[in-house]
């Protein structure tokens, strides 16, 4: 089963990642036109979210769903998560989880730092 994220990069270079659901009912300025965040399927929604402008990249098991002109800050955005997105864990739709993910993106860019300064 695959996680719908919706990756926000920030102005220093990081980024927050959200349930695209949750993410959706917190923001419905977002919600494309004619879905809902609650009973519209995740499918729908990224398909109406693509039509929007945004960028989506499917994974094994999961897809980011990035906002219209940001993508190119994609190469932090992989930096940070990865290109295969595999040792991320479950996004929930509670702030807590998002604390999680922040500590995991900082140990791993932590070790690709390391890697690159031992080379």
């Amino acid at each position: 089963m695959q996680r719908f994220i919706v990756v926000i990069p920030k102005e220093d270079g990081g980024i927050e990642l959200y349930s695209m659901k949750e993410w959706l009912r917190q923001h419905p300025d977002h919600v494309p036109p004619g879905l809902d965040p609650t009973s519209s399927t995740s499918h729908q929604l990224r398909n109406g979210l693509k039509k929007m402008g945004w960028s989506v990249e499917s994974l094994d098991n999961e897809v980011r769903l990035v906002m219209p002109g940001t993508m190119y800050l994609k190469e932090n955005i992989d930096a940070i998560l990865g290109e295969d997105g595999g040792e991320l864990d479950d996004i929930g739709d509670t702030g807590a989880s998002a604390s999680f993910t922040l500590e995991y993106q900082l140990t791993r860019l932590h070790r690709s730092e390391y890697q690159c300064d031992s080379s």
